[in-house]
């Protein structure tokens, strides 16, 4: 194998690895020739490979010695492509996420038979030349080591040639055996066998089905056979999915025709039987709140949206009787945190009259910020009691 196609093959395969990737393939401007191209599914990379600057050495492979390379500095553009589709996640910032896998993917690669050095990343280029394809393009450059012919030669050994002639005698005349050609077989003026020179050709006749066909007759160079027609097996059609899944599988009689109709999809939402699509249709789903904002999406990965989450205030508030220094359990001031008061407290607030107010979460003494969760007991204790006063904590909650 050379050394280009060596490492063209193991970059595809290490970037076969990176999840998200609809193809991995060769560069070939597909961009600008789209409509005589076969598609391909985005986002996709193509591989480019640049001129490669073979260096002079002073080795010399030997039969002795085969493990001379020469070697050559090689470019090589990473194209990532991406097609626009619209949407709050098409954006710059997703793409380079998304370029940001094949960096990590590529950078310092290297195959462990060491036929080119670690890949080392030279530059960027945002290609935006196009109307509905974004083209990133990703430089790398590496040394590679391309073998010499003699890589396969071994050293020789000696070699004994034995000559076998025919013996004649001395006196006489030499005997001079002729030799036949083969012997050619034409079907229909057009030469389909060759029989060697006194050998024999043993004819099956035949029909589509390899049914065994009894000639009407053989005269001369011609045989007859019956013009009734052998019969022909039906097709079976097969329709599969772009992973390869087949979908269904119709019969059809042999020179006829059908329509094969592809099953809608059904579209499930956390496991559930939404809507069906048409096959081949697109769907634009848009997620709101009840009130009809839209919701910020943190990311799409493959079939699972991940949104970002929604932050409550939430208070606790406590209220002191005329010369009641302190709330807990032998006045009925304890508070046990449930469902509808947990979260993370920061900020205290009070009448203003009460001194200074202190609290025991747990029976612990400890000062904001502190957070309460389902089961945890709260207490509260202020230094001035001589009026009735009040305290209010306030906090979030996930």
């Amino acid at each position: 194998m050379s050394a280009i196609s060596y490492i063209y093959s193991q970059i595809k395969t290490q970037l076969e690895t990176v999840v998200g990737i609809g193809y991995v393939g060769k560069w070939n401007n597909q961009l600008e020739n789209d409509s005589r191209e076969r598609q391909f599914k985005y986002p996709c990379v193509l591989i480019e490979f640049g001129s490669v600057e073979w260096l002079n050495t002073d080795q010399r492979p030997s039969m002795i010695n085969t493990n001379y390379q020469q070697k050559g500095l090689v470019e090589i553009t990473v194209h990532t492509l991406f097609k626009s589709v619209d949407n709050s996640t098409d954006t710059f910032e997703s793409h380079i996420d998304f370029c940001k896998l094949i960096w990590d993917a590529l950078t310092n690669f290297q195959d462990t038979g060491e036929g080119f050095t670690p890949l080392q990343r030279v530059r960027d280029i945002d290609d935006s030349s196009h109307d509905v394809v974004r083209d990133w393009q990703t430089v790398y450059s590496s040394m590679i080591f391309e073998a010499p012919n003699s890589q396969n030669l071994i050293d020789a050994a000696p070699v004994s040639i034995s000559i076998t002639a025919e013996y004649t005698p001395d006196t006489g005349t030499p005997i001079v055996l002729p030799i036949c050609a083969d012997a050619d077989v034409y079907l229909n003026d057009s030469p389909i066998w060759t029989v060697a020179s006194g050998g024999i050709l043993e004819l099956s006749i035949v029909n589509q089905d390899d049914v065994s066909v009894t000639p009407i007759s053989v005269v001369g160079d011609v045989i007859k056979i019956s013009d009734t027609g052998g019969t022909c097996a039906d097709a079976t059609a097969v329709l599969k999915d772009s992973g390869g899944t087949t979908l269904s599988t119709t019969s059809i009689a042999s020179g006829a025709s059908d329509d094969i109709s592809a099953p809608d999809a059904t579209l499930t939402l956390n496991g559930s039987a939404w809507t069906s699509k048409k096959s081949g249709s697109n769907t634009d789903i848009n997620l709101v709140f009840q009130n009809g904002s839209d919701v910020p999406t943190v990311s799409v990965t493959n079939d699972t949206i991940t949104i970002a989450n929604l932050i409550q205030t939430v208070f606790i508030k406590g209220l002191f009787a005329e010369n009641q220094d302190y709330l807990d359990t032998s006045n009925g001031g304890l508070i046990t945190i449930d469902a509808d008061n947990e979260g993370t407290f920061t900020t205290l607030t009070q009448d203003g009259s009460s001194g200074t107010i202190t609290f025991e979460v747990n029976g612990v003494v400890t000062a904001l910020p502190f957070t309460l969760a389902i089961g945890d007991t709260l207490e509260a204790f202020r230094t001035v009691s001589t009026a009735i006063g009040f305290y209010k904590i306030s906090g979030t909650y996930v």
